[in-house]
């Protein structure tokens, strides 16, 4: 059989007890939790990541999902450990989801299968050969194929679900906004992982909040870079998240309040 749908290991989809529909609501929720169309949320230092229903129905017709079927997916997923659930009640009962410590067994299973794919064809002479496959880059962080950054997906009709979308120029973007140059080789290996795991525009408020702070100050009372991305970043990030979120209320808000009744529903059941 195939070994992957939508990117993700079949044979460990089945074992978990995962089909298709499930598959295909989390192919989206990984794909879109970094944009900015997205309200994100800190729970307990984790960003959370708020999922609009009606986007899963539209993106997926074919299945006919209702509001409640997607909101009754995402928590069997929560309980499965794909992913982890928080609820927040603040003006109704809002669900926010983020990867769980499981999600990580659907993608390297496939990587496994891909490389052991690769290494019999080579092997077989099939008159190619297989891709490098997770190789260094020089000094950045980043994995890549061959060119210094993490490989696309398979499916070339989604974002990569197991790799990083931002490309070592997002990491120098960053490093640039930061006040003080010293300590940068180390912090060029921080921040592609921070990218990863925060977003651009989240780090890069926390570094822009941090500048303000110290503008105007001698260079010796500013933080070298090493210091402040190896977690010092953290000081500004609940500030960072609640300013995108502003940033987005406009938008949001007519979503909100159009959806009150499905998150009272759903978390009663």
């Amino acid at each position: 059989m195939k070994f992957t749908h939508l990117g993700f290991s079949q044979r460990v989809a089945i074992d978990i007890g995962l089909d298709d529909k499930d598959l295909a609501i989390l192919r989206w929720f990984v794909d879109f939790k970094d944009s900015n169309k997205i309200k994100k949320k800190l729970f307990d230092g984790e960003i959370f990541y708020w999922v609009k229903y009606e986007a899963v129905i539209e993106e997926y017709p074919i299945f006919k999902f209702k509001k409640d079927t997607v909101y009754r997916r995402l928590k069997a997923m929560s309980d499965k450990n794909i992913l982890k659930h928080r609820t927040l009640k603040q003006g109704g009962v809002w669900s926010f989801y983020t990867i769980g410590d499981r999600y990580i067994e659907l993608i390297s299973d496939e990587l496994k299968e891909y490389k052991n794919m690769a290494g019999m064809s080579k092997a077989k002479g099939f008159g190619f050969e297989s891709e490098q496959f997770g190789n260094e880059s020089d000094g950045t962080g980043f994995k890549s194929e061959s060119n210094g950054f993490k490989s696309g997906t398979k499916n070339p009709s989604t974002i990569s679900i197991y790799n990083n979308i931002y490309s070592a120029n997002d990491a120098q973007d960053i490093w640039e906004l930061y006040p003080n140059k010293k300590g940068k080789a180390q912090a060029m290996k921080k921040i592609p992982k921070l990218l990863e795991t925060l977003g651009k525009d989240v780090l890069a408020e926390c570094v822009k909040k941090y500048s303000a702070e110290v503008k105007g100050k001698d260079k010796q009372f500013i933080l070298n870079g090493s210091t402040f991305f190896n977690g010092r970043y953290e000081d500004y990030l609940d500030d960072a998240i609640e300013a995108g979120s502003k940033a987005n209320d406009n938008i949001d808000n007519n979503e909100v309040n159009e959806n009150k009744y499905i998150f009272k529903l759903s978390e009663d059941m």
